[in-house]
Protein backbone atom coordinates (compact mmCIF):
# COMPACT_ATOMS: atom_id res chain seq x y z
CA UNK A 1 0.00 0.00 0.00
CA UNK A 2 1.48 3.51 -1.04
CA UNK A 3 0.80 6.09 1.86
CA UNK A 4 2.17 8.73 -0.22
CA UNK A 5 -1.21 8.64 -2.18
CA UNK A 6 -2.97 8.68 1.10
CA UNK A 7 -1.51 11.43 1.97
CA UNK A 8 -2.36 13.23 -1.07
CA UNK A 9 -6.26 12.70 -1.24
CA UNK A 10 -7.72 16.10 -1.73
CA UNK A 11 -10.70 16.33 0.65
CA UNK A 12 -13.81 15.25 -0.49
CA UNK A 13 -15.71 18.59 0.13
CA UNK A 14 -14.62 21.99 -0.62
CA UNK A 15 -15.22 25.01 1.82
CA UNK A 16 -18.47 27.03 0.67
CA UNK A 17 -17.48 30.63 0.65
CA UNK A 18 -20.40 33.19 1.37
CA UNK A 19 -21.24 35.76 -0.91
CA UNK A 20 -19.98 39.09 0.42
CA UNK A 21 -22.98 41.58 1.55
CA UNK A 22 -23.19 44.51 -0.21
CA UNK A 23 -21.43 47.43 0.90
CA UNK A 24 -23.52 50.07 2.91
CA UNK A 25 -23.12 52.83 -0.12
CA UNK A 26 -25.28 50.05 -2.08
CA UNK A 27 -28.06 49.53 0.56
CA UNK A 28 -28.29 52.91 1.16
CA UNK A 29 -28.59 53.33 -2.91
CA UNK A 30 -31.22 50.51 -2.84
CA UNK A 31 -33.19 52.10 -0.05
CA UNK A 32 -33.32 55.29 -1.64
CA UNK A 33 -34.90 53.75 -4.48
CA UNK A 34 -37.53 52.28 -2.60
CA UNK A 35 -38.50 55.65 -0.65
CA UNK A 36 -38.29 57.81 -4.02
CA UNK A 37 -40.83 54.87 -5.42
CA UNK A 38 -42.88 54.93 -2.56
CA UNK A 39 -42.95 58.87 -2.19
CA UNK A 40 -44.06 59.10 -6.14
CA UNK A 41 -47.00 56.24 -5.66
CA UNK A 42 -48.41 57.91 -2.40
CA UNK A 43 -47.89 61.63 -4.95
CA UNK A 44 -49.74 60.19 -7.60
CA UNK A 45 -52.39 57.97 -5.63
CA UNK A 46 -53.44 61.43 -4.05
CA UNK A 47 -53.45 63.27 -7.45
CA UNK A 48 -56.00 60.66 -8.29
CA UNK A 49 -58.04 60.96 -5.12
CA UNK A 50 -57.57 64.24 -5.93
CA UNK A 51 -59.15 64.50 -9.42
CA UNK A 52 -62.16 61.51 -8.12
CA UNK A 53 -63.59 63.88 -5.93
CA UNK A 54 -63.64 66.87 -7.91
CA UNK A 55 -65.42 64.61 -10.44
CA UNK A 56 -67.89 63.22 -7.97
CA UNK A 57 -68.41 66.50 -6.52
CA UNK A 58 -69.12 68.33 -9.92
CA UNK A 59 -71.55 65.55 -10.83
CA UNK A 60 -73.13 65.95 -7.48
CA UNK A 61 -73.51 69.80 -8.61
CA UNK A 62 -75.20 68.82 -11.29
CA UNK A 63 -77.69 66.93 -9.65
CA UNK A 64 -78.29 69.45 -7.33
CA UNK A 65 -77.80 67.27 -4.42
CA UNK A 66 -76.19 70.10 -2.26
CA UNK A 67 -73.09 67.13 -0.64
CA UNK A 68 -69.71 67.94 -0.87
CA UNK A 69 -66.57 65.34 -0.65
CA UNK A 70 -63.22 65.99 0.49
CA UNK A 71 -60.08 65.21 2.69
CA UNK A 72 -59.04 66.86 6.02
CA UNK A 73 -55.51 67.53 5.35
CA UNK A 74 -54.16 67.17 9.19
CA UNK A 75 -55.69 63.24 9.62
CA UNK A 76 -56.40 62.31 6.09
CA UNK A 77 -59.67 61.31 6.63
CA UNK A 78 -62.62 61.77 4.32
CA UNK A 79 -64.78 64.39 5.19
CA UNK A 80 -68.66 64.56 3.56
CA UNK A 81 -70.50 67.89 4.23
CA UNK A 82 -74.87 68.38 3.56
CA UNK A 83 -74.65 72.11 2.36
CA UNK A 84 -77.98 74.18 1.40
CA UNK A 85 -77.25 75.00 -2.17
CA UNK A 86 -79.70 78.37 -1.80
CA UNK A 87 -77.83 80.00 1.02
CA UNK A 88 -74.22 78.07 0.75
CA UNK A 89 -74.35 77.03 4.21
CA UNK A 90 -72.98 74.11 6.11
CA UNK A 91 -76.36 71.80 7.24
CA UNK A 92 -74.17 68.54 8.26
CA UNK A 93 -70.76 67.47 8.77
CA UNK A 94 -69.43 63.64 8.93
CA UNK A 95 -67.04 63.60 10.63
CA UNK A 96 -68.28 66.64 12.85
CA UNK A 97 -65.63 69.35 13.31
CA UNK A 98 -65.60 68.12 17.16
CA UNK A 99 -64.96 64.72 16.01
CA UNK A 100 -62.30 65.57 13.91
CA UNK A 101 -60.30 67.64 17.11
CA UNK A 102 -61.19 64.28 19.56
CA UNK A 103 -59.22 61.93 16.70
CA UNK A 104 -56.53 64.60 16.62
CA UNK A 105 -56.09 64.98 19.80
CA UNK A 106 -56.23 61.27 20.66
CA UNK A 107 -53.34 60.85 17.46
CA UNK A 108 -51.50 63.42 19.47
CA UNK A 109 -51.84 61.63 22.84
CA UNK A 110 -50.87 58.06 21.37
CA UNK A 111 -47.98 59.87 19.50
CA UNK A 112 -46.60 60.95 22.92
CA UNK A 113 -47.02 57.57 24.71
CA UNK A 114 -45.28 55.72 22.30
CA UNK A 115 -42.18 58.52 22.50
CA UNK A 116 -42.35 57.97 26.44
CA UNK A 117 -42.04 54.43 26.28
CA UNK A 118 -39.21 54.66 23.61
Amino acid sequence: MDISSVGNATPSHTPRTESAAPPVAQKAAVQAQTTDAVQQAASTRGAQLQKALEDINKAIQIQEQGIEFSIDPESDRTIVKVVDKNTGSLLRQIPSEEALDIAKALDRAQGLLIHQKA
